[in-house]
């Protein structure tokens, strides 16, 4: 009677292990992941926006998989390769979307705010970046 109890006990166990390791990665959102981001990107701020981006449900499952300040870098070179795309905006590389703030002061296991503003200089300009975290 205790083998088979023992046997039940295993088994639940090992069910909860499997359930539990199967939840995905909600490293940039603390215990919610995020389900949208538009990023809003003015250059020389007071002018008028670039082409606002959203991310794709593509980027959204890997930001949400990325822990720490791997979700910053990888945010980083989305918003490098959008700017690299515009011809407003010269050459943007990731190197000086990385060196602002958004890198610096992540917080990957914090809770999510609803918003995040940051600027950074890229060549002779001044580009300001406000991201709109929805949850």
């Amino acid at each position: 009677m205790t083998n088979r109890r023992n046997m039940i006990l295993m088994g639940a166990s090992a069910l909860s292990l499997a359930a539990l390791s199967a939840l995905p990665a909600n490293a940039i959102g603390g215990n919610d992941p995020i389900s949208g981001i538009d990023i809003i990107i003015k250059k020389d701020p007071g002018s008028r926006p670039i082409k606002p981006l959203s991310l794709s449900g593509g980027q959204l499952k890997k930001l949400n998989g990325l822990k720490g300040k791997d979700g910053a870098m990888y945010l980083a070179e989305v918003i490098a390769k959008h700017l690299a795309g515009q011809e407003c905006c010269g050459k943007v590389n990731m190197e000086d979307v990385m060196a602002s703030p958004l890198v610096k002061e992540w917080c990957g296991p914090c809770k999510m705010v609803d918003e995040i503003s940051f600027k950074f200089k890229a060549q002779d300009a001044i580009f300001a970046v406000t991201l709109k975290i929805k949850k």
